[in-house]
């Protein structure tokens, strides 16, 4: 049967709320993620969610979701709703109950004895056993009233189709349905990102969804195209994106501890004879590169090799400036040009790893490198400076 002969059903449950999206879509774009080569997912169309398999196999799911932990009851409502839908649901399109998978996902959920039980249930003994229990439920007080009457649709169906909707029975729950989602995109994606882009992944999958009923079809996407998309997306804002410093800036105290230490980098600055000013906003910047550094390196979000390819980078950059001082100015004072060529470096804009940076990360970076007299302001920074490194 194709799934345009289908028809979209009535929804069934009230959801919670995950990034703000409802359990329903955040399950259509897990099992977007996860699908196998060649299948479909649909949205609120054979049920909340359905799989839809080449060989025409369909995994029907309905998504509970809830604030606090919830408790299936044996004579649950929604427990047995579900299951009257779900024989509605082969009747209306063909369905064999025995070649159809039927999920029922809570989130948070708990099953309580008789979920449990048909959970368990993959034989004919073991489901005829749950049978012979359901229909001594069904008495005169139950019939047609609260659980009754929806246990009842599904008992109309009869034993054998009965029995082999419990064999496919399966139940799953999760305190946090984004955690399937989250799991598959830590993979490629660094864990400061991951929600935005988990955000990102649901809007897009139900963004698709909603496209197909606006242009009158039905709301099936195929698995492996929207990962291909999502993919192109993920490259697109993962690599052009800012690299967000998450130090704030230090302390007075801190600075002035740093500069009363006289580190390398600020006795290279007191050589030109920078300003009190600018010397306090080098410590800032020195500090707190070096520690968005560390940070970025430990949670992933650079490749630790990239801070040596960045350093030569400004290297580089530091010798082009030099020379065109030298040439240019070569008739000013010595502290002038060094401090010329420190005013020109702190001011570059280089990317890290293709991502733009922080304002103060290039300064920092810079007096950095001063500390290890990798680079350095006064023209003859290495015989001032040089012999009195310790």
């Amino acid at each position: 049967m194709s799934v345009e002969d289908m028809v979209r059903p009535v929804k069934t449950s009230a959801p919670g709320q995950y990034l703000g999206y409802a359990v329903q879509p955040v399950r259509f774009c897990y099992h977007l993620l996860r699908a196998a080569h060649g299948e479909l997912v649909s949205l609120e169309y054979m049920d909340d969610v359905a799989i839809h398999r080449p060989s025409g196999q369909v995994a029907l799911e309905q998504c509970k979701s809830s604030i606090r932990p919830k408790l299936i009851t044996d004579k649950s409502i929604d427990l047995w709703k579900t299951f009257g839908n779900w024989v509605d649901t082969c009747a209306a399109h063909g369905l064999e109950p025995g070649n159809t998978e039927f999920i029922l996902y809570v989130a948070p959920g708990e099953a309580g004895p008789i979920v449990e039980a048909l959970h368990a249930a993959n034989t004919d003994d073991a489901a005829n056993a749950i049978i012979t229990k359901l229909k001594s439920w069904l008495t005169p007080s139950t019939v047609g009233k609260g659980f009754g009457e929806h246990l009842q649709r599904f008992l109309v169906a009869g034993d054998p189709a009965c029995a082999a909707i419990i064999k496919k029975f399966r139940f799953d729950a999760e305190t946090d349905p984004l955690d399937g989602i989250r799991e598959i995109l830590r993979a490629t994606i660094t864990e400061s990102a991951v929600n935005d882009f988990c955000s990102a992944a649901i809007g897009r999958a139900k963004e698709d969804a909603e496209r197909l009923i606006r242009d009158g079809k039905s709301p099936v996407v195929d698995a492996q195209a929207f990962r291909r998309r999502f993919q192109a997306f993920v490259r697109k804002h993962n690599l052009a994106g800012l690299l967000n410093s998450t130090t704030a800036a230090p302390g007075t105290a801190d600075i002035e501890k740093t500069i009363a230490s006289a580190p390398m980098f600020v006795r290279q600055l007191e050589a030109v004879e920078l300003t009190p000013e600018l010397i306090v906003g080098a410590v800032s910047a020195c500090l707190r590169s070096t520690a968005d550094k560390i940070k970025w390196a430990a949670d992933g979000d650079i490749v630790e090799d990239s801070l040596d390819e960045f350093d030569a980078g400004l290297q580089q950059r530091f010798s082009l400036v030099r020379d065109e001082v030298e040439d240019l100015h070569a008739a000013h004072d010595p502290k002038k040009r060094g401090r010329l060529v420190y005013r020109r470096c702190a001011t570059v804009q280089m990317p890290l790893e293709g991502r733009t940076l922080p304002n103060h990360f290039v300064e920092g970076a810079y007096n950095d490198l001063a500390n290890d007299l990798r680079v350095g302001w006064h023209p003859s920074y290495q015989d001032i400076l040089g012999k009195n490194w310790a």
